[in-house]
């Protein structure tokens, strides 16, 4: 049986369809109950916010896998 290697772990990469797809993400969590999207909306972290909490999690999460 052949294992294929694990790639290479690299740094995060803040790209703009990351962005896109969290923004994409939290408009539908806020339209899924519409009376509560002011709330929900105060909950939600803004995109620079997660991406940055995003690239301090990442070395630790894929040192864990490798």
């Amino acid at each position: 049986m052949r294992f294929r290697a694990w790639p290479r772990v690299t740094a995060f990469e803040d790209t703009s369809r990351k962005r896109a797809a969290l923004t994409r993400s939290q408009r539908l969590q806020r339209e899924t109950l519409p009376l509560l999207a002011d709330l929900i909306a105060e909950t939600q972290p803004g995109v620079d916010g997660e991406m940055a909490r995003r690239a301090e999690h990442w070395p630790g999460c894929s040192r864990r896998r490798a």
